[in-house]
């Protein structure tokens, strides 16, 4: 499950310059890790498999 575009631009509002990093990390674990879950939470976005990783 991916965090949805809502919820990842509320998170980015106030640093918008640093979606495209994000995207980049994201791209870089589903390489490595296979599709996780991606939770977006008021503090940090968390990727998890089993349990949270990232």
């Amino acid at each position: 499950m991916y965090a949805s575009a809502e919820a990842l631009a509320r998170f980015f509002s106030h640093c918008p310059e640093m979606m495209p990093v994000y995207r980049m990390l994201e791209d870089r674990v589903n390489e490595r890790c296979g599709n996780v879950d991606v939770r977006v939470q008021k503090t940090q976005i968390t990727f998890t498999d089993r349990f949270g990783f990232a």
